[in-house]
């Protein structure tokens, strides 16, 4: 494999590990305002970012036969 090649997946790694950072802090934030009572409008966006950023994971790991699914 070439030099690209090395880096381009090197890339796509980061780029996974960052998703995945994201989606743990999206949870942390989504279990606060839920301890606090917070209403679905205000939790939406964080929902929506969140699925944005597992359709994005879940496309980086498709030509690689995995996937990831959420629960909840």
């Amino acid at each position: 494999m070439s030099q690209a090649g090395f880096e381009e997946i090197a890339g796509r790694a980061v780029r996974a590990s960052e998703l995945i950072e994201e989606i743990i802090q999206l949870d942390e934030l989504l279990m606060l305002h839920k301890q606090h009572d917070a209403h679905a409008y205000e939790m939406q966006q964080y929902l929506d970012r969140r699925s944005g950023f597992a359709e994005e994971l879940n496309r980086l790991l498709n030509p690689h036969h995995l996937r990831v699914v959420f629960e909840g």
